[in-house]
């Protein structure tokens, strides 16, 4: 039944006033609960655990919309004097059957926005002098209505590309670009053509995190590629990142990794070799360790070690491996690794060589990126990084759903690879380029193609599938100029239709975390291109 009520409430936990001393060192509080924020009087400043600054002043209110940590202090001559009402929300539906009611989550990753000044105004009067004011116990309530109201605002992001949409992806390409130098939200901001508040929403709902996350991670990210260089030191490693200091790196990085810098590098100090026909060494960098020899596939991907780009700088001392032929075992072994992981795959059997290396360890073949960063966290003692890994891809995929919305919602997909005499046509299922297009990203697949992996098929075939729209992947100019100039070719209905979509395929990788993360964005910048 149609449900006539479906709504979000706020519900008031706990009010407390906060006092700081004129100078006083910064203090970390750490909140469990959506809260917001008012400030009576002094001035100060308030930075958040992901990096996000804002000034402290009389009437400032500010709301955290989840669980948040932040520092705040005192620059004032008076004491910086501040109440904070800490609320739960809860969800209520129902038909005429019933309702329904139940707590939300604190999110993990909440906005932190400051208040437009009616409401702040609002929140000044009720909360005097750090309590409720004589008979304003009703007007909580009140207050927590207007707090809905907010939270329902957040919500009403279209999901549809738009001029927005496309202001903060360039706003990422930025920071990306300029992590290392100060940006405060009111700035990015600026550059998006968009209030402090809508962008800090519109971004989010983009990349699945806070503008300040996203930065903290881009900064922590490069960070750990720079621990894997020889002579680099932790203050260096601050400066060129980004952090003010050696002393708030160290503490930033703890809380983001859960270890110190110290231990972190410690822990990664193990010479590997991974030989494989994937990317695997993908999972080995997520992990935090640089393998010293990695497969490479110098032909397919163009580059000079073979390495696909996005792996390439941060494996710069990494020797590749040709994994386009066959690899000898005395390649690796002369190397004189800690451990070889090694995978089965064509032209690289393992014979009488590879299994007289005792420290050589095989990973069995998995259809699915997720399996494979099990077995090797498994092997290297980092499975306490899974679910950090996991949760930061799981995130890109929900983000890029959203992008793509438009496109997935439109008929039915079919992916094919075109080689020289052979088509392709991968089923539903079963190989991570399909999971991630038709299960994370919500692509509709074409009918018949119930099946694992890939099948070949010849031209004829695939006409009697007429597909509805079709991708075209991991494919040669050359070799899709001949299909496409065939006759039975034309007469697809995506053919026809001009439904026939053709990227750039060849440095997307979904077998890896970083590869994974890297096409989504890849795909999403090429689909909205063609919008």
């Amino acid at each position: 039944m149609k449900r006539i009520v479906d709504f979000v409430q706020a519900y008031p936990l706990s009010l407390k006033t906060h006092e700081l001393a004129l100078r006083a060192r910064r203090r970390t509080v750490k909140l469990g609960h959506s809260s917001i924020l008012y400030i009576h009087n002094g001035a100060g400043n308030l930075r958040t655990a992901d990096g996000a600054e804002f000034r402290l002043e009389p009437g400032a209110c500010l709301s955290f919309g989840g669980s948040v940590a932040f520092d705040w202090s005192n620059d004032d001559e008076l004491p910086l004097r501040l109440t904070l009402l800490q609320y739960r929300t809860m969800r209520i539906a129902g038909d005429y059957s019933g309702l329904h009611a139940r707590w939300q989550e604190a999110d993990d990753s909440p906005i932190t926005d400051r208040l437009p000044p009616p409401l702040a105004a609002q929140v000044g009067k009720l909360l005097e002098n750090g309590k409720l004011a004589p008979g304003h116990e009703s007007r909580l309530q009140v207050l927590m209505a207007e707090l809905t109201m907010l939270l329902r605002e957040a919500e009403s992001l279209p999901s549809s590309p738009s001029e927005d949409q496309g202001m903060l992806r360039k706003t990422m390409a930025y920071m990306r670009t300029n992590y290392m130098k100060p940006l405060p939200i009111a700035s990015l901001a600026g550059m998006s053509g968009l209030t402090p508040s809508s962008f800090s929403r519109g971004f989010k709902q983009l990349a699945g995190k806070t503008p300040g996350a996203f930065l903290t991670q881009l900064r922590i990210d490069r960070a750990k590629s720079l621990m894997l260089e020889p002579d680099m030191n932790f203050k260096q490693i601050a400066g060129i990142v980004g952090f003010q200091d050696e002393l708030y790196f160290s503490r930033v990085f703890k809380k983001q990794e859960g270890v110190s810098p110290t231990i972190y590098i410690k822990r990664n100090q193990q010479r590997v070799a991974i030989v494989s026909g994937l990317n695997l060494q993908d999972q080995m960098l997520a992990l935090g360790i640089r393998p010293i020899a990695a497969p490479g596939f110098p032909n397919f991907y163009g580059t000079a070690s073979g390495f696909p780009v996005y792996l390439d700088k941060q494996l710069s001392l990494t020797m590749p491996i040709n994994a386009e032929r066959t690899i000898a075992a005395e390649e690796v072994t002369g190397l004189s690794p800690d451990l070889i992981l090694k995978a089965d795959f064509i032209r690289n059997e393992n014979d009488a060589q590879w299994q007289s290396a005792a420290n050589l360890v095989r990973l069995k073949e998995r259809d699915s990126w997720e399996s494979y960063l099990r077995d090797i966290a498994q092997q290297l003692n980092k499975e306490r990084e899974l679910q950090r890994i996991e949760r930061q891809v799981k995130k890109a995929e929900r983000a890029g759903a959203r992008a793509l919305s438009t496109f997935s919602r439109q008929g039915t997909w079919t992916i094919v690879r075109l080689l020289p005499g052979d088509c392709r046509v991968y089923g539903r299922t079963g190989h991570a380029f399909t999971d991630l297009f038709y299960r994370d990203l919500h692509f509709q697949p074409d009918a018949g193609l119930d099946y694992r992996s890939y099948k070949s098929c010849s031209l004829e075939e695939l006409a009697a599938m007429n597909p509805e729209r079709l991708l075209i992947i991991w494919s040669d100019p050359e070799t899709v100029a001949a299909f496409a100039s065939q006759p039975l070719w034309k007469e697809l209905q995506a053919a026809r239709e001009q439904r026939v979509y053709y990227p750039n395929s060849k440095q997307w990788d979904p077998w890896g975390p970083i590869g994974r993360q890297y096409m989504i964005k890849e795909m999403t910048d090429y689909f909205l291109s063609r919008a």
